[in-house]
């Protein structure tokens, strides 16, 4: 009861927490936000008659409170007060239900009680007469009384079966308020945000001229915050990629939001220097400890894209993204794009899609025999649109789900790997020569290895092999390349590629043999370049 008569203007502000879209009675509203990576910005709006004041949750700071309309303030002052929230109407109204619930309980439970003790007291028709009884009961011989008071008993035990079936409905009652009371404080209690025993109470004069005017205010928050996700869509024979971008955002800074909102890919820096270059030194570094001897390590370095993580099987949006492209802003030192939703004060995530964009790409099968048995389907992107922003993208082939990854800043010359060619698959096997082993000995190794591709589909495809041989990066270590058969592409590092075309049910033979030679009394060592 309490919170109840704290005041029409407290309860109000409870009110606009939870309805920003309406204006409060204090005369304030939620006219837009901008969200970053990490806080949002809000953008107040209210009116003066000469005076003016409102109140935010302490998840704003109050020192980033400011008036964007200060020519005709007079005064400013912005507090945080630490007196504690203030219960919400409907919670106020969910608590006094419940204690009327609790108190028909008791009602109930004392008429219980007093309908035992009669019916205890009546219990035996014979019972020794008193005065008291016979008047009550208007008898005045104890044949009247006996017979009057088995007839009393009887409406007893009728009226005391109706009350305990009225106290189980009573008990259902309480638990039910009870348990609505709980879950509806427990969803306000969520939406408070940080702080929320502070309230930021912003108020001030203005001069006659702004009497009636409208008042703009801006106040950020820590309790917000948002990342790029994207939902991408491969047709395989085309190669055209339906990529709907989304804004996944959350806040919990006491005020559930709704309208469009802007998403920016970074936050206004808070001090902003000249740089400065300093002095770059060089010195002599201590030589290491000899390398002991042992055998040489052949790990080889990653080349293939980098594989897809596992994920729980994902469910595609049932209604599409407007066919629109997202509406960005790019300047110097941002790129902001506009979506429309509500976001309640809860923390939670929630995705607002903000448009799709069209990808041409050329559609490939990758296999890299070091890193999976099983081939990628890589898109091949000539040119990213500009709207493209680096996030988490879900992805599908032909409308099935095949992974995830993380797309890039890079607008040119991207490949996208869409997930694991199952029924295409390669292995690798080290090199036998004609005398049945590789020869090692005398500061010379022939070496080499064999890569099988095999095609498990219907239809001829046309696969990327990539691998690779060594490559000496000091004047005592020779590489001679003897055989690479097939021919394959070759880059100054050593990189091979190959493009088979494989028929179905076909599998086709790489054979790869080269030799290395170095001085007798060294070890070679096996670097991989990250």
């Amino acid at each position: 009861m309490i919170g109840l008569f704290r005041g029409f203007a407290a309860l109000f502000l409870c009110i606009a927490m939870l309805y920003p879209s309406v204006a409060s009675a204090d005369g304030y509203k939620v006219a837009s936000v901008d969200f970053y990576p990490q806080g949002a910005k809000f953008l107040i709006e209210t009116e003066s008659d000469g005076r003016f004041s409102f109140s935010l949750p302490g998840s704003f700071g109050a020192e980033s409170v400011r008036c964007l309309t200060q020519d005709h303030v007079t005064s400013l002052k912005v507090d945080t007060s630490y007196e504690g929230h203030i219960d919400p109407p409907e919670l106020v109204a969910m608590e006094l239900r419940v204690e009327d619930s609790r108190r028909a309980l008791n009602l109930l439970e004392a008429r219980r009680a007093t309908l035992e003790q009669t019916r205890a007291f009546l219990q035996t028709p014979n019972a020794p007469a008193n005065e008291n009884w016979k008047v009550r009961l208007g008898a005045d011989d104890m044949t009247s009384y006996i017979e009057r008071a088995g007839k009393m008993r009887l409406d007893t035990e009728n009226e005391l079966v109706e009350v305990v079936i009225g106290l189980e409905h009573a008990k259902r009652d309480l638990d039910k308020a009870q348990a609505e009371y709980n879950d509806l404080k427990n969803r306000i209690e969520g939406k408070r945000g940080l702080n929320p025993d502070a309230v930021v109470v912003v108020r001030g004069t203005t001069d006659g001229t702004a009497n009636s005017a409208k008042l703009l205010f801006e106040a950020s928050t820590n309790a917000a915050g948002w990342s790029v996700a994207y939902e991408m869509a491969l047709d395989s024979a085309t190669g055209a990629i339906e990529a709907v971008m989304n804004a996944m955002a959350w806040q919990n800074c006491g005020i559930d939001i709704s309208g469009e909102f802007s998403f920016h890919t970074r936050a206004p820096v808070q001090s902003v220097a000249m740089p400065v270059v300093y002095p770059l030194t060089v010195g002599l570094r201590p030589k290491p400890e000899p390398l002991a001897r042992g055998g040489a390590n052949k790990q080889m370095a990653a080349i293939a894209p980098e594989p897809m993580m596992a994920i729980d099987s994902y469910e595609m949006a049932e209604d599409k993204a407007s066919r629109s492209r997202p509406d960005a802003i790019v300047t110097m030192t941002d790129v902001s794009v506009k979506g429309s939703g509500v976001i309640e004060s809860d923390g939670s995530e929630v995705r607002i899609k903000l448009g799709v964009i069209d990808i041409e790409s050329e559609p490939l099968i990758i296999a890299a025999p070091e890193q999976s048995r099983e081939a990628w389907i890589v898109a091949s992107v000539d040119v990213m649109p500009r709207a493209f922003l680096p996030g988490i993208a879900e992805l599908s082939v032909d409308g099935a789900s095949s992974g995830r990854t993380r797309m890039t800043e890079a607008t040119a010359g991207v490949r996208v790997p869409f997930g694991m060619v199952s029924r295409i698959t390669s292995k690798k096997e080290p090199f036998i020569g004609e005398s049945g082993s590789s020869w090692i000995g005398g500061g010379t190794v022939a070496d080499g290895y064999t890569i099988e591709v095999t095609n498990g589909m219907e239809t001829a495809r046309e696969v990327t092999v990539l691998d690779r041989v060594p490559v000496s990066v000091i004047d005592k270590v020779t590489v001679t390349v003897n055989n690479i058969d097939p021919k394959a592409e070759r880059d100054k590092e050593g990189r091979l590629t190959w493009k088979l075309t494989v028929a179905p049910g076909e599998t086709k033979k790489i054979t790869v043999a080269y030799t290395i030679k170095y001085p007798g009394d060294e070890m070679l060592q096996y670097n991989q370049a990250y």
